[in-house]
């Protein structure tokens, strides 16, 4: 089992700035869950015309975003993940690993337009895999997401 260390650094975050008011420790996590649906809605509007493989209407892939995003946060399953404060692990392995698919479609997207973009799509998906790997194990599978990205969208 691997340590938890960001998950741990951003508890004694909380609790220097605001002592043990669990008030502060809950509203971290409804920051860490919005933070987390902005990177889903962000995720789907660059996937979601490769997905569809023809040109989609802009306002058509932010609607088809927006409802994927809206659901995900509004889903009665991830009350326990804000709620309960030590949940915390899963929300930011969640958002680390999301903020690393984004940077790897972003710069996919940029290779297929500009031929650069490998960096971007590397770097942020290696950094913010170690950092989605650091919060929680399951963070270990942004790399196997990348995958199926690559294959599905850009393969």
């Amino acid at each position: 089992m691997l340590m938890r260390p960001i998950s741990m650094l951003s508890f004694a975050v909380n609790y220097y700035i605001s002592g043990l008011d669990p008030l502060p420790f809950k509203a971290t996590n409804l920051a860490i869950h919005v933070a987390t649906g902005l990177a889903i809605y962000a995720l789907g509007i660059q996937l979601i015309p490769r997905l569809l493989r023809q040109v989609a209407a802009p306002a058509t892939t932010r609607a088809i975003a927006l409802v994927a995003a809206s659901i995900w946060m509004l889903h009665p399953l991830h009350v326990s993940n804000v709620l309960y404060v030590v949940q915390r692990m899963n929300q930011l392995s969640t958002l680390f690993a999301l903020l690393g698919l984004l940077c790897y479609s972003v710069g996919r997207w940029q290779m297929l337009r500009t031929g650069s973009g490998l960096a971007t799509s590397l770097c942020g998906l290696t950094a913010f895999g170690i950092l989605s790997l650091f919060s929680k194990e399951n963070g270990a599978l942004t790399f196997a997401y990348a995958l199926v990205i690559e294959c599905l969208c850009f393969g």
